[in-house]
C-alpha cells in the first residue's frame, strides 16, 4: 500500500508541475515571483487575472483567463 500511496503522490506532483508550467507560459508577462526574459514588464492591461484549470471532457487541461474583478461562470 506504501508504494501505491507513492505512485499516486508522484503523479499528482507531475500533474501540478505540469500545470504550473503550462500556466506560466500562457501569462506573457513577468508578475512578482513570476519572471520570464521574453517578457520583463508587468502588463495590467491584459494580465490582472487569474488562470483557471479545468479537465474536459477528454481529460485535457483547459486554461482560461478570468479577471480579477469577476467571478467564474459555472455550469
Amino acid at each position: 500500500m506504501h508504494k501505491l500511496r507513492l505512485a499516486h503522490e508522484t503523479e499528482n506532483m507531475i500533474i501540478t508541475a505540469e500545470m504550473k508550467l503550462k500556466a506560466s507560459l500562457m501569462r506573457t508577462e513577468s508578475r512578482c515571483s513570476h519572471y520570464r526574459l521574453d517578457y520583463p514588464e508587468i502588463d495590467n492591461k491584459n494580465w490582472e487575472a487569474w488562470i483557471n484549470i479545468h479537465q474536459d471532457d477528454q481529460g485535457k487541461m483547459v486554461f482560461e483567463k478570468q479577471p480579477f474583478a469577476s467571478w467564474p461562470k459555472f455550469s
